[in-house]
């Protein structure tokens, strides 16, 4: 999954997981949204995936917005 991908690309860089944040819109986002503290969804997205990030946004712009405060 998604999630075990960015772990395995952030070990081998040495970044933390409370350093990468995950954006997504889809059901197979979840598991990075329980990966990684930091999370977004997009707003027009199911609920189900929207309940499992931490973050709602209407764009990914947004979202980088929001992580740069």
């Amino acid at each position: 999954d998604k999630a075990s991908g960015v772990k395995r690309l952030a070990g081998s860089m040495s970044i933390n997981d409370h350093m990468i944040a995950a954006i997504g819109d889809d059901k197979n986002d979840i598991p990075m949204f329980k990966a990684f503290p930091i999370s977004f969804c997009m707003a027009g997205a199911n609920e189900d995936v929207i309940k499992e990030a931490a973050k709602t946004v209407n764009s990914v712009a947004q979202a980088i917005r929001s992580l740069m405060k």
